[in-house]
């Protein structure tokens, strides 16, 4: 019998600059849906889009828009 390995999906990356996630698993749909919700992504606001410096620069951005308007 021949047995095919699967291959593993690529991994999350940052929205902005495009470094791997950490925190966010590399599994198939199928098997990130018997995971509990805790652990298929990072628990803060945008976790699972954007890496944690990217996510504090944009919120001074914003912060710094709001002041000035």
């Amino acid at each position: 019998a021949v047995h095919f390995k699967r291959e593993v999906p690529k991994g999350s990356s940052c929205a902005r600059c495009g470094k791997p996630l950490a925190g966010v698993p590399r599994l198939l749909p199928y098997e990130a849906r018997k995971l509990n919700k805790t652990k298929r992504s990072v628990s803060r606001i945008y976790g699972g889009h954007l890496c944690p410096n990217c996510l504090k620069t944009a919120l001074k951005q914003t912060a710094r828009t709001l002041s000035v308007a």
